[in-house]
């Protein structure tokens, strides 16, 4: 008869026994299994990265095509980059360019001024002409007054040279009276002669008269003389009338010509900024070709931006991308790895095992 102790040692010997290979299987299944969960937390910390290789794969799809844009893109980024260093200097034009503009209503003024500052030099000369004449004319006019005084007493003048044919008659007659008074004393001679005496001697008060009228005859000759000369004066007189009206328009222009002249070094000086209003004109269009190019900098300028978001994304995935090798080789370790896991029990169930084995034996 077995008794159960020896029952059960038997029994159990030969299980044990049994399953001593599994335990030496697993047994050396253990190096392997620590080397492993030696590895489980790079597992981990490449499992983590996987996440973010994702993110950045996704990314990549639309880094590409963007990446490749934004890089064409960059070239025109420089150029607009350079335009920029250039619509700077355009723009601090900008201010001179105003300032000339500004200009530019004077400029037309003083050309307009200029024309009639040429029409008013020509006419400068005439004018010269005119008030050389001026002298003369005040000298005629001066004689007009007398001219007029001499005019108003031709008619007396006329009356007495009509007197003069008379008084030459009562002239004649009286030869003959002093020939008569002479001859009185042969009176009763001349008895006869008596009423022609007395005839004459009754002309004798009006030749008295005539003769009186003689001086006035003689002063009105003398002015008769100078009457010829002042009318002979009076077309001159009448010409340098019509040319004080000149004068008058052209000494009008004088002023005019003397403000025109006062303005001439401004326009000179407004001429002279006139190739700099053209200079700066022109520029105004390179201003406004490089404003332009100033939207398009700041489109691209943003484009930068995202270039150079994209650039770190992609040197992020290239980090991750080199990783990924490792996350592939700790990926199999990590199925050998769940495989030894799942040995792990199994392990734990024959060390058990070997335990009783060892005491047993």
């Amino acid at each position: 008869m077995k008794t159960k102790g020896e029952r059960d040692f038997k029994d159990e010997d030969y299980n044990y026994t049994q399953q001593q290979p599994k335990l030496n299987f697993y047994t050396q299944q253990q190096p392997k299994l620590n080397v492993y969960t030696q590895q489980q937390p790079k597992f981990n910390f490449y499992t983590q990265q996987q996440s973010k290789l994702n993110v950045y794969t996704q990314q990549q799809s639309k880094l590409n095509p963007n990446l490749n844009v934004y890089t064409q893109q960059q070239p025109k980024l420089n150029f607009y980059t350079q335009q920029l260093s250039k619509l700077n200097v355009y723009t601090q034009q900008q201010s001179k360019l105003n300032v000339y503009t500004q200009q530019q209503p004077k400029l037309n003024f003083y050309t307009q001024q200029l024309s009639k500052l040429n029409v008013y030099t020509q006419q400068q000369p005439k004018l010269n002409v005119y008030t050389q004449q001026q002298p003369k004319l005040n000298f005629y006019t001066q004689q007009q007054s007398k001219l007029n005084f001499y005019t108003q007493q031709q008619p007396k003048l006329n009356f007495y040279t009509q007197q003069q044919s008379k008084l030459n008659v009562y002239t004649q007659q009286q030869s003959k009276l002093i020939v008569y008074t002479q001859q009185q004393p042969k009176l009763n001679f001349y008895t006869q002669q008596q009423f022609k005496l007395n005839f004459y001697t009754q002309q004798q008060p009006k030749l008295n008269f005539y003769t009186q009228q003689q001086s006035k005859l003689n002063f009105y000759t003398q002015q008769q003389s100078k009457l010829n000369f002042y009318t002979q004066q009076q077309p001159k007189l009448n010409f340098y009338t019509q040319q004080q009206s000149k004068l008058n328009v052209y000494t009008q222009q004088q002023s005019k010509l003397i403000v025109y002249i006062q303005q001439q070094p401004k326009l000179n000086f407004y001429t002279q900024q006139q190739p700099k209003l053209n200079f700066y004109t022109q520029q105004q269009s390179k201003l406004n070709f490089y404003t332009q190019q100033q939207s398009k900098l700041n489109f691209y300028t943003q484009q930068q931006s995202k270039l150079n978001f994209y650039t770190q994304q992609q040197s992020k995935l290239n980090v991750y991308t080199q990783q990924q090798p490792k996350l592939n080789f700790y990926t199999q370790q990590q199925s050998k790895l769940n495989f030894y896991t799942q040995q792990q029990p199994k392990l734990n169930f024959y060390t058990q095992q070997q335990s009783k084995l060892n005491f047993y034996t």
